[in-house]
């Protein structure tokens, strides 16, 4: 059964009202992607796509380009894979998933489109969902959608504490061994 399939991304937090392939983000924006279905054939060849699945990854690691890759494929389909990249300013910062963003989009046999907000355990997302989302409809000329939203992240701040005998000059550790009767110095530092 010949499937197609499209992939797009939005940065909403900059009002983008259109999808594209690749947008620019910056820290705390957030991104919406979509990956749009569609069953191909004639609605009267009878040929309907089964146990068709949306699969979206997203990235993990920090990098100034995140490019999210799409798979969409059935058990008796062809398979249609897609991306979009992300163009973040700072080379920590990454993309994550925002719970309960999940919303799928279906079309019924009578041509109507029913919405649907899609439990995480259902997700397309695959490091949370490594089957990918079930599209129910894979009927000739019937179509389905799924959006996701993630926010641009950056690790945040820990401190450091350190330590170094009193008598020392600048030999801060982060583990020393002292003697009873001893004075230790400690500094507490931030880090990134």
């Amino acid at each position: 059964v010949n499937i197609g399939a499209t992939t797009g991304i939005a940065n909403i937090s900059a009002g983008n009202a259109s999808y594209a392939s690749s947008v620019n983000a910056t820290y705390n924006q957030t991104v919406e992607m979509q990956v749009i279905y569609s069953n191909l054939n004639a609605a009267n060849s009878g040929l309907v796509a089964n146990d068709v699945h949306i699969k979206i990854n997203i990235p993990t690691t920090p990098g100034t380009s995140q490019v999210i890759t799409t798979d969409v494929t059935g058990t008796n389909t062809n398979d249609v894979t897609g991306q979009s990249t992300v163009s973040l300013n700072d080379a920590n910062q990454y993309l994550e998933y925002i719970p309960g963003t999940t919303t799928a989009k279906v079309t019924n046999d009578n041509g109507t489109t029913s919405t649907y907000n899609v439990p995480d355990s259902q997700s397309p997302i695959t490091n949370i969902n490594s089957a990918g989302y079930l599209v129910n409809n894979g009927d000739p000329c019937n179509a389905a959608s799924v959006t996701v939203e993630a926010v641009v992240v950056q690790p945040g701040v820990k401190i450091v504490k350190q330590v170094e005998l009193a008598n020392q000059t600048n030999a801060y550790v982060t583990n020393n061994t002292a003697d009873p009767g001893d004075t230790l110095k400690y500094l507490d530092r931030k880090s990134t």
